[in-house]
């Protein structure tokens, strides 16, 4: 009996499993046309949110964001005003306004080309809580399209007190050599997402982390015109201008940069001498370093293929050991930027020179990251700007044959 019994609750306890989850999405895709079905009526919304964007937690820019936004009928224009304290963004649907307080700077567009870039990347935001397509269409799009195709159903979680999905979704690019990895968690009441995460890694080495955190969100029938209008204050600067300002400022803090000339160098020349302070404040010239093959990564805490790149400047730095020198030189650095700091939380242990604007002109530094190689006597072996996943072993390769 007691077997008859316990069996007997099995198959009850089967039963029951399968009436609670005669609901549940069969898979991936229902997940998302589920959510996309449940705010397929929304017209607009008023949201507060948490967005973090940057390479480190030492250079993350984590903002509160209040956010207003509405779809138009034809379910492809939309408005919005985004308030993150210091920086305010609005379209009214044809004017794109940016001000920012702190710095006292606005930029203002009415060409829809000028903005276009701008709004679609704002459009990518607002995807995730406005209809821009009919449930059919969305529907259609998700069937057929690869984008949730690796995407895996991940245990079930409570957020807040508020049941939701957790889709995620890991990929390689095998050009780079870097890992994409995206994780949302979804509301199964709403549709609403409740957290969006995107990071970018080399090995595991963070190289970028984008975070969109809702803690709020209610869903309106209109929001009036007024508030997608954005004034502008009179004694504001445009930002072009203040871009001006800011860099002839900093001329004057590190040199009369203007009057530098670069230096078109091919390879076998001798590499113009420099003299840089490094983050503690001692002097390091180029004829210092004479003697041994020396390179030079010009680099920012700004610059995420400069981050990309430091785990591959690193193996390089091991592997050669005392035989060679290397030196980042930070360059463009926003204030309050700390280099050192930032290269030891990317766990890159080779040093780095500060306030490299002046050496990085001198040298015709395009773009960043560039990296110079330079033979133990002072010539050019070898000028490269950009990221390249094989740089290490190329690098060490020649690091090597001119020993």
């Amino acid at each position: 009996m007691k077997k008859i019994t316990t069996s007997l609750l099995l198959i009850l306890a089967f039963v029951a499993c399968s009436e609670q989850d005669s609901n549940r999405p069969a898979n991936v895709k229902e997940v998302v046309k589920e959510a996309f079905a449940k705010r397929a009526n929304v017209k607009a919304i008023k949201a507060e949110l948490i967005t973090t964007d940057g390479f480190s937690e030492l250079t993350a820019q984590k903002d509160n964001e209040k956010l207003l936004a509405e779809m138009s009928d034809n379910g492809k224009d939309f408005k919005f005003f985004s308030d993150m304290g210091d920086t305010q963004i609005s379209f009214d649907g044809s004017k794109y306004v940016v001000v920012n307080h702190k710095d006292k700077w606005f930029y203002s567009f009415e060409n829809p080309q000028e903005y276009s870039r701008s709004l679609s990347n704002h459009a990518e935001t607002l995807r995730n809580f406005l209809p821009f397509a009919s449930t059919e269409d969305f529907a259609v799009n998700v069937d057929t399209s690869t984008a949730y195709k690796d995407f895996k159903w991940e245990n079930d979680t409570t957020v807040n007190n508020e049941d939701a999905y957790h889709i995620s979704k890991k990929s390689y690019d095998e050009n780079l050599g870097l890992d994409f990895y995206t994780n949302q968690i979804i509301s199964k009441a709403s549709g609403f997402p409740i957290i969006v995460t995107s990071t970018v890694q080399n090995g595991e080495h963070l190289v970028q982390k984008e975070e969109m955190i809702v803690k709020n969100i209610e869903t309106v029938d209109d929001i009036e015109d007024a508030k997608f209008l954005l004034e502008i204050p009179k004694a504001y600067k445009p930002y072009d201008q203040y871009i001006a300002e800011y860099e002839k400022s900093k001329q004057g803090e590190t040199g009369k940069t203007a009057e530098i000339t670069p230096v078109e160098l091919k390879e076998g020349d001798i590499v113009p001498n420099w003299d840089l302070k490094d983050a503690d404040g001692k002097h390091v010239s180029l004829e210092s370093l004479r003697g041994k093959p020396v390179i030079l990564d010009f680099w920012g805490t700004w610059c995420v293929w400069c981050v990309v790149a430091m785990p591959k400047i690193e193996a390089v730095y091991q592997e050669m050991g005392d035989k060679i020198h290397v030196y980042g030189i930070s360059c463009k650095e926003p204030e309050g930027a700390d280099p050192k700091a930032f290269l030891k939380e990317k766990k890159a242990s080779y040093p780095t020179l500060v306030n490299g604007d002046n050496v990085a002109k001198l040298l015709n530094v395009q773009g960043y990251p560039t990296l110079l190689v330079i033979d133990k006597d002072g010539k050019l072996l070898y000028k490269h700007s950009g990221y390249d996943k094989d740089m290490d072993k190329s690098l060490t390769k020649m690091l090597k044959d001119n020993l």
